[in-house]
């Protein structure tokens, strides 16, 4: 049996380059994430926010009606809060700040612990006290430091927060800078350390990559970092300045005191920073004589010096001869 036919219904034409709002008026349809910013009231635009995201892929899986409402905080018949806007993070995350004022330890402390053995300084804080090893002074050169901490956490590769410890940093001073171990960019380079003599920083330290290696080995400001990268990333983001952070493994606070070489870092805490430096002045002063003694007219090596066989023997080893 022959089938009518079904007449289709005719479907008025759509101008797809307009949208119909609440209001019956008609409006731009954005087609791009660029239309849609340039479309969109004033609130709705924030950059660089998930607000923003969000409303880009509403724009595109369902008109920029529902991005809109996204952008704006409101939807037809089930109005919901304003998003606020994003240009003042400080205003949004309070977990941000600069501490311009800090403790520092006496600098009769400081200066005792840089005549002190490191070996020695590292039997009293333990070994939880030494950086990851991979920190080292920068190509290798023979630099020696020692000086209170000014501390950096930083937001990935940005490095606003080291322009930021530049404002706050005094002479004598390690600048530490948090960048999670990451050598993919640059966070510190010449600027900064032109900017650290200046102010006459004891050195920095860096948890991640410099840049500008040539020129940072003429500013007579010892740099230790992971390595080096020839580009450097943003100076945008927020972050924090002399608060703790958590450097090569080590967690440093602002005012702790680092002491470093061609060996590598280590750090003595501020508050225990008098109670270290009492204990290792005898030992110290042993090394030394102990130095001189194997130079002197009478060379010794330190086999001798430290009790030859009797002292193997005592730790449980036969000594035949």
């Amino acid at each position: 049996m022959a089938r009518t036919p079904i007449a289709a219904e005719k479907v008025p034409h759509q101008d797809r380059s307009k949208t119909v709002d609440a209001g019956g008026a008609r409006t731009p349809r954005a087609t791009s994430r660029r239309e849609f910013i340039t479309a969109a009231p004033a609130g709705a635009v924030m950059a660089g926010s998930a607000v923003a995201a969000t409303a880009v892929a509403l724009a595109a899986a369902h008109g920029p009606a529902h991005a809109a409402n996204a952008a704006t905080g409101s939807a037809a018949g089930s109005p919901t809060p304003a998003v606020p806007r994003l240009a003042d993070t400080s205003q949004k995350f309070g977990r941000y700040r600069v501490n311009a004022s800090i403790e520092r330890p006496p600098a009769a402390v400081i200066e005792g612990l840089r005549n002190c053995a490191r070996e020695v300084v590292v039997e009293h804080v333990g070994r939880s006290q030494i950086m990851n090893p991979a920190i080292k002074p920068l190509l290798g050169r023979d630099w020696s430091i020692v000086g209170p901490a000014v501390t950096v956490d930083l937001d990935a590769f940005d490095h606003l927060m080291c322009v930021a410890a530049i404002g706050v940093a005094k002479p004598g001073d390690v600048i530490v800078v948090a960048a999670r171990g990451l050598t993919d960019l640059g966070v510190w380079g010449s600027g900064l350390t032109t900017s650290a003599k200046l102010v006459g920083a004891e050195a920095v330290v860096v948890d991640g990559a410099v840049m500008d290696t040539r020129a940072i080995i003429t500013r007579d400001v010892p740099v230790f970092c992971r390595g080096s990268h020839p580009a450097h990333g943003t100076r945008e983001r927020p972050g924090s300045v002399n608060v703790p952070v958590n450097c090569g493994g080590v967690i440093v606070n602002p005012g702790d005191i680092l002491l470093g070489d061609l060996d590598g870092l280590v750090v003595v805490r501020r508050e225990a920073a008098a109670q270290v430096l009492a204990a290792c002045e005898e030992k110290t002063e042993f090394l030394r004589r102990s130095a001189a003694a194997m130079g002197g007219g009478e060379p010794k090596t330190f086999f001798d010096l430290v009790g030859g066989k009797e002292t193997i023997r005592r730790s449980g080893v036969e000594w035949v001869d």
